[in-house]
């Protein structure tokens, strides 16, 4: 059928546009550390991960289909950098755009998690804020997140 159109559309001089590719999603987090925390990583050349994870309050029409929380699981990246305070870029990968419709509103929501990468030593050392809200806020702009040592680490 397109090759047809498009055959019409030579023939008669009419251009017809390409469909739009949506543009690729990513979740920019600006995260800093404390002084403490960025020399403890430094020390142990400790990474950070960075967790996405994507989903949302079930519809009545899913219920079933969601968790004991009545969540609807909708996906999770991660990306692992160098333990220092940066700006990175989390592409959005393996988010199930298909089942958005199984949560309310049609509005996926996305927590972003932060945690050492546990490379060296087998427990996190830093505590983060995190960020709990819709997806589209993620995209719309950078998320600062702020890290510290936890306790005495």
């Amino acid at each position: 059928m397109k090759a047809v159109l498009g055959l019409l559309a030579l023939a008669s001089g009419v251009a017809i546009a390409a469909p739009a590719k949506a543009p690729p999603q990513q979740i920019v987090v600006d995260l800093t550390l404390t002084p403490r925390a960025a020399a403890r990583l430094a020390d142990l050349n400790e990474g950070i991960t960075i967790s996405a994870m994507y989903g949302g309050e079930a519809t009545k029409a899913r219920a079933r289909q969601a968790d004991d929380m009545g969540e609807i699981w909708l996906g999770m990246d991660r990306k692992t950098v160098v333990g220092k305070a940066q700006r990175v870029i989390v592409p959005v990968k393996t988010i199930r755009r298909d089942r958005f419709s199984w949560v309310v509103g049609g509005q996926p929501k996305l927590l972003i998690n932060i945690f050492t990468a546990r490379q060296r030593l087998p427990n996190n050392l830093i505590t983060c804020d995190i960020f709990d809200g819709p997806l589209a806020d993620g995209i719309a702009q950078p998320i600062k997140i702020a890290c510290d040592l936890i306790g005495g680490s």
